[in-house]
């Protein structure tokens, strides 16, 4: 794995932690969320992601977690629809981040 893939995982798997346990359900999962996070990356000029990897473990977690998937499918959705979520707050973690309350 290259360096630039290793790092994008990183990075996936730490914005994924930030997500939580509350979520509801919505109809976008995974490959929403790393296709919507490598846009951005690649938007603002930030290191590229490996957005085949970033699926693959996020589908993993979901898999072993139900209220993991969960917490992605919220996530996305807020991605997709939230118009003030922009690229560089996706990207920096400060973007659609759940409560967990």
């Amino acid at each position: 794995m290259s360096q630039s893939s290793q790092l994008g995982a990183r990075v996936a798997v730490v914005l994924f932690l930030l997500l939580g346990g509350e979520a509801c359900a919505a109809a976008y999962g995974c490959p929403d969320l790393c296709a919507k996070e490598a846009d951005c990356r690649q938007d603002i000029g930030a290191i590229p992601s490996d957005e085949d990897a970033c699926v693959a473990q996020c589908e993993t977690l979901s898999a072993e977690d139900p209220a993991y998937a969960e917490a992605v499918a919220e996530r996305a959705a807020c991605y997709l629809e939230d118009s003030d979520a922009t690229c560089e707050s996706i990207v920096f973690g400060f973007a659609c981040t759940v409560s967990g309350e």
